[in-house]
């Protein structure tokens, strides 16, 4: 008898031992500690122009149905001035985190983040420092510069900050290059208020990896294309840089430049231009994928849980911010097109 109840007991424990060891793996996806993150950074090219095959809200509309499908967890746009809603407003569903658009053109910065998580404590900011009025890009008609948010990982505790920029255009005048120097310079500065925080900065740098070395190593930033290939390989004027840190850590995948074009049969991303397809943009995209992993508390280490202001909506403060912004640019312009003027009477 006492055989018998020795049996069953022993039955008893190996059966509920292995129905622990079956939920295991449901406890552990339950608290994910890492993951995937697929990044990307497009000029989007949503001026107010036209011209023969050309035209930004139709093109704003196939670069968000690109968007829409792609499953990019991060994507920051640069130009997206005149034809956000056409982008941002089929988007919504697939991103419904998104930075506040600041504007058209001259009182927008064309800057934003769509993204799959929450995003909190959004700053625009321009630069200090631009340079071309009717030349050299044009950089000071727009109050270009950077976004800046923190945004939350799939993971109790982690989050990273997101840079998205546009810098002054690239050309080769002394005007241009300092400007950018300039702007390159500021943002470090911006970015030293996080010191050994997580980052990810992406955009339009419009300068390729030698002049952007002395800034990454002034901020610790690692460029995901050098992570997997030499100097040249796949550079380009646009970047997504990466940073360690507060217990979250980022290995580099896969990093490439994507030229979003129309095709038969839809718009695709390839590393080429394919033979009769067309760019959507004047330049190819970065995109970038990274395994990210976090190894901290699940709370109080950022001191934003509980008390982040979500994504701010409309206000007065950004309509008074546009209206200067307006009459600021449109000084500008009357004072520069006085002094062409006044040098062709001459």
């Amino acid at each position: 008898m006492m055989k018998t109840i020795r049996r069953w007991l022993a039955l008893a424990l190996a059966v509920s031992m292995g129905l622990g060891l079956l939920t295991l793996p449901a406890a552990a996806d339950a608290d994910p500690r890492g993951g995937e993150l697929e990044l990307l950074s497009y000029n989007v090219h949503g001026l107010p122009i036209f011209w023969e095959d050309y035209n930004p809200w139709e093109d704003s509309q196939l670069i968000s149905a690109f968007f829409r499908d792609s499953g990019y967890d991060f994507i920051g746009v640069q130009e997206d001035f005149n034809c956000h809603a056409e982008i941002a407003g089929a988007i919504e569903g697939a991103y419904p985190y998104q930075t506040v658009h600041q504007g058209v053109v001259p009182v927008g910065d064309g800057l934003g983040v769509f993204s799959k998580t929450q995003i909190y404590n959004q700053r625009n900011v321009p630069w200090e420092q631009t340079f071309g009025v009717f030349s050299d890009g044009s950089d000071e008609l727009t109050p270009k510069g950077f976004v800046h948010v923190l945004a939350r990982l799939e993971a109790p505790g982690a989050y990273v900050h997101i840079y998205v920029l546009h810098a002054d255009a690239v050309y080769g005048d002394a005007g241009s290059l300092a400007a950018r120097a300039d702007n390159y310079r500021q943002l470090a500065a911006d970015i030293a208020q996080y010191p050994g925080e997580p980052l990810l900065v992406m955009g339009d740098f419009n300068g390729y990896y030698g002049e952007i070395e002395p800034f990454l190593t002034e901020t610790s930033l690692r460029d995901t294309s050098l992570e997997l290939y030499s100097a040249g390989h796949g550079d380009s004027i646009d970047h997504i840089l990466a940073r360690d840190g507060m217990g979250v850590s980022f290995v580099t995948l896969e990093s490439k430049n994507l030229w979003i074009q129309t095709a038969p049969g839809g718009v695709i991303a390839a590393e080429y231009l394919a033979e009769g397809a067309r760019d959507l943009s004047d330049h190819a995209a970065k995109y970038a994928k990274l395994a990210w992993t976090y190894e901290g508390p699940e709370n109080g280490v950022w001191g934003v849980e509980g008390s982040v202001t979500q994504t701010p909506q409309w206000s007065i403060e950004l309509l008074w911010r546009q209206v200067e912004t307006f009459f600021a640019k449109l000084r500008l312009l009357l004072l520069e097109s006085f002094r062409l003027l006044r040098e062709q009477v001459v």
